[in-house]
């Protein structure tokens, strides 16, 4: 998926300056990408190289060409199968839904050595984007902790099992080599028996409680698996945000993949 995200810079007797950044959030990088406005004028057209972010120089564009269309395609060959011209994502950019700002107020008038200290648009950006990644490291600690609590039931579980099998042909085996001895011999061999018999109850017992950990250990981790998703999408989108905030720049800082376990 690429993510387009537009800044507007400026406006002024009919016209707006925007930029346009386009973010690959999949990782293959971005092959191409053209904007052009309503009228099919080209305002910017690259072949990118498989870059991870593109941003557009300032376009000076008339209000009444609105909407833009932002067109791109990824590189590799997961990217999905291209449409019209090579491009896979079409992207409509209205540009009247963008407020006028005055420029002493518009944050892409910061100089761009000040627009990333602490307080600006873009530092509360590349802080929230990070808060992010640090819950995912936490989720993806506590995904480690259950996974080899999980594996350890399950190890357990597959020991208790193989020894209450045992335990339990052995007292069947005694059982019946004590049914054709005389006593009191057959009764030393049956008390061996019960005793195997009850000795493979307990290691049945202890094989169920491992079972049901195991299986509790695997519902927590699905549940962990999913909050960890929710949390990636969330870095995802708050990373255009933040790159938005900072006028089309990826902030230092700030890495524009989520953490992965």
């Amino acid at each position: 998926m690429i993510r387009v995200v537009m800044n507007e810079i400026g406006r002024a007797d009919g016209r707006v300056q925007i930029k346009i950044t386009f973010v690959d959030e999949s990782g293959n990088g971005i092959a191409r990408i053209r904007a052009q406005d309503s009228s099919g004028e080209v305002l910017d057209q690259q072949n990118l190289d498989c870059r991870r972010t593109y941003s557009t120089r300032t376009l000076d564009v008339p209000l009444d060409r609105s909407p833009l269309l932002a067109q791109s395609a990824e590189c590799g060959a997961s990217a999905g199968e291209p449409g019209p011209d090579g491009y896979t994502y079409n992207t409509p950019l209205e540009l009247r839904v963008l407020i006028p700002v005055d420029p002493d107020e518009n944050p892409c008038s910061i100089p761009s050595e000040l627009m990333e200290e602490g307080g600006t648009p873009c530092s509360n950006g590349r802080e929230v984007a990070n808060g992010i990644a640090d819950e995912i490291r936490d989720l993806c600690a506590e995904w480690a902790r259950i996974r080899e609590d999980m594996l350890d039931h399950e190890s357990q579980e597959t020991a208790y099992t193989a020894a209450a099998a045992v335990a339990l042909a052995a007292a069947f085996v005694c059982a019946l080599v004590a049914a054709m001895l005389p006593w009191p011999v057959d009764l030393i061999v049956g008390l061996v028996a019960a005793t195997l018999f009850v000795a493979a109850l307990v290691l049945a017992t202890l094989m169920a409680y491992h079972r049901q950990e195991a299986e509790h250990a695997r519902g927590e981790l699905a549940d962990t698996e999913a909050r960890i998703e929710d949390a990636r999408n969330r870095y995802r989108s708050v990373v255009g945000d933040a790159i938005r905030a900072c006028c089309g720049r990826v902030p230092s800082g700030m890495e524009l993949d989520p953490p992965v376990c």
